[in-house]
């Protein structure tokens, strides 16, 4: 038998930036996630022999487990970003 334990980590980036050429500050509507997971897959060997000499081998895999929770989700709706690090200095 073998078997793989495969942990990941995985993000994910859905949403759209406004930009208006009105020089108004820029909306942000979207969410954002991190998720962990974890994945296991893996096969049981199978072999038949007579007198030492192998007739048929194969690897017959197992059901693959996967399973994933959310680590940390933020939605943004209609606000407007600060940017006040950004502004332009005043000449």
């Amino acid at each position: 038998m073998k078997a793989t334990i495969e942990p990941y980590l995985r993000a994910a980036v859905e949403g759209t930036v406004s930009v208006d050429s009105s020089g108004a500050k820029p909306t942000v509507d979207g969410k954002l996630g991190l998720y962990g997971g974890l994945d296991v897959n893996g096969a049981v060997m199978a072999r038949i022999a007579s007198l030492g000499t192998p007739l048929l081998e194969a690897e017959l895999p197992f059901p693959i487990y996967n399973h994933e929770r959310p680590i940390v989700t933020r939605e943004i709706g209609n606000q407007k970003p600060r940017f006040d690090h950004c502004q332009p200095s005043e000449r």
